[in-house]
């Protein structure tokens, strides 16, 4: 069972170089698909989407990131100990790749009030599950478009785990919504390149 006692939820060191370079180290949310990193204020239904078991979250490790054109481009690459988290982390070794670019159209082509939002989620690495280690790959499509109260939202991640002897079927998840704000506020108000925000 996990332990009840208090635990770190982020403990990191960022540097900026500037916007368009930034490098963090510690213990921090990866990102990796547009629900993971939308604000709990902002997830459209009680839960987070089925997608979010999928990705890695909070974890140890290194990472670059920025944004070169303020929301219109951003990217992160990281490299964490990809042992799912901080209740498992310090328990194994295995490590791996994280990345995720996204781009927003909508200013591009003054879309005024809206969001075009295209990303690309990208993770390599291992999973230890008992004396078991299996290879895990992980790729990502995230899409959200967004014209005054109006969001349609949506997510595909293909997730692939195997061993030297055996290769197991790829795990397909997605999810797709459309929301209205009856009380009319902007998505585009809340809209950042990393999730919908305060």
């Amino acid at each position: 069972g996990r332990d009840s006692g208090p635990r770190l939820e982020y403990a990191y060191v960022d540097y900026k170089w500037n916007s368009a370079v930034r490098a963090r180290a510690g213990h921090f949310k990866f990102p990796f698909g547009f629900s993971q990193v939308t604000s709990s204020r902002f997830v459209d239904f009680m839960e987070r989407s089925f997608t979010d078991d999928f990705e890695p979250g909070k974890d140890q490790g290194v990472m670059v990131y920025g944004e070169p054109k303020k929301k219109v481009i951003s990217y992160a690459v990281g490299y964490a100990n990809d042992g799912g988290g901080r209740a498992s982390a310090p328990d194994t070794d295995t490590k791996g790749l994280i990345a995720r670019g996204a781009v927003n159209f909508a200013p591009m082509v003054n879309f005024d009030k809206g969001v075009l939002h295209l990303g690309v989620d990208y993770r390599d690495g291992a999973l230890a599950v008992g004396p078991d280690e299996f290879d895990r790959k992980a790729t990502g499509l995230e899409a959200v478009g967004a014209y005054g109260p109006f969001k349609l939202q949506s997510e595909y991640l293909t997730v692939n785990l195997s061993t030297d002897t055996a290769a197991n079927p790829d795990v397909d998840v997605y999810y797709v919504n459309l929301m209205w704000l009856i009380t009319g506020e902007q998505y585009a108000d809340s809209y950042s390149l990393n999730g919908m925000k305060a």
